[in-house]
């Protein structure tokens, strides 16, 4: 186990019909027990960890690293914060209710993490920014991605359903930049076109705003956007 230190490692079941699990660790100050058959790195180190049912013993030797990434760009979200590291993987931490964090916890619980976590991806992104509860981010030639709460759409993906880790919003289209708002989003495309989605129009997917010329920028607020025209003319 690697990264950041706050990482959570199920280790086992809860009670069973069977019995009871019974959990131990060597060194608490590296792992604690916080829960039922879940164990919660605190420091780096190393520390072995023994779970036993009945007669059924198991037996891991778990390593918890330094969190050594640099990051090269930063957004705070309502209660959590997002990073993005030099080559493009995406680190969150603080509060992970519905999934903003992204970090493979169910979603609908409070946890949180006060270390940076890696975002529970393989990809690679340019660009992010957190809102309330959720998190969107530009991936490659700038195919969005979103994750967290989405009961407005505010996702993009066609759905109400919050997402633990990044899901590809529905469209076709590419985004020269994403901004994120309370419960909306919205992104200027590279056809300088305005696209919004989440509470803010009503749909869960892109919505084309309707303007007299391209647009070079835009940001969302808690239930507005502005977006500004190329010769600085504000909307």
């Amino acid at each position: 186990m690697s990264g950041g230190i706050e990482q959570v490692l199920t280790v086992s079941s809860h009670e069973s019909s069977v019995g009871k699990v019974y959990l131990e660790v060597s060194d608490t100050a590296v792992i604690a027990i916080v829960a039922s058959g879940v164990l919660r790195a605190r420091r780096p180190g190393r520390a072995h960890v023994w779970a036993a049912l009945d007669r059924d013993l198991a037996f891991a030797d778990v390593i918890v690293g330094e969190f050594s990434a640099t990051l090269s760009a930063l957004s705070a979200g309502g209660s959590h914060t997002c990073g993005l590291a030099t080559g493009g993987r995406a680190y969150c931490w603080g509060s992970n209710w519905f999934g903003g964090s992204a970090n493979g916890s169910s979603v609908g619980i409070s946890g949180q993490s006060q270390r940076p976590l890696a975002v529970n991806t393989d990809l690679r992104f340019r660009a992010l920014h957190a809102g309330l509860r959720h998190t969107c981010s530009l991936a490659g030639p700038g195919f969005a991605f979103c994750w967290g709460d989405n009961r407005d759409g505010q996702l993009g993906d066609g759905s109400s359903q919050a997402r633990i880790e990044p899901i590809a919003v529905k469209t076709g289209l590419r985004f020269e930049t994403i901004s994120v708002g309370l419960d909306n989003t919205c992104g200027i495309t590279l056809d300088r076109d305005v696209f919004c989605w989440g509470r803010i129009n009503g749909s869960n997917v892109p919505k084309r705003v309707k303007a007299s010329q391209p647009m070079h920028g835009a940001t969302v607020g808690a239930r507005h956007a502005c977006a500004l025209a190329a010769g600085g003319s504000l909307y």
